[in-house]
């Protein structure tokens, strides 16, 4: 999702990452909350799923955002938004 919204997005690197992970953290709430009906402790099985993601969506968002420009440069070629 980074790759393909990060020509789009204004901000650094940091700013844009967490902008795509909290729009992936939101999908990840929606169908967590679907998921949780097939289990037999739903509210506890859907608090940890979503303090955990809120926990590790920011860790990855961060890293993400840190490590991208590193490991791809921006191709000469491609315009600059």
């Amino acid at each position: 999702m980074y790759v393909l919204t990060d020509p789009g997005l204004k901000g650094n690197n940091i700013i844009k990452s967490l902008k795509v992970y909290g729009i992936a953290f939101l999908f990840f709430a929606i169908v967590s909350s679907i998921y949780m009906n097939h289990y037999s402790h739903t509210r506890d099985f859907y608090l940890f799923n979503i303090l955990d993601s809120l926990i590790e969506f920011p860790i990855v968002a961060i890293g993400n955002g840190l490590l991208y420009p590193l490991f791809f440069k921006r191709r000469v070629d491609q315009p600059q938004s």
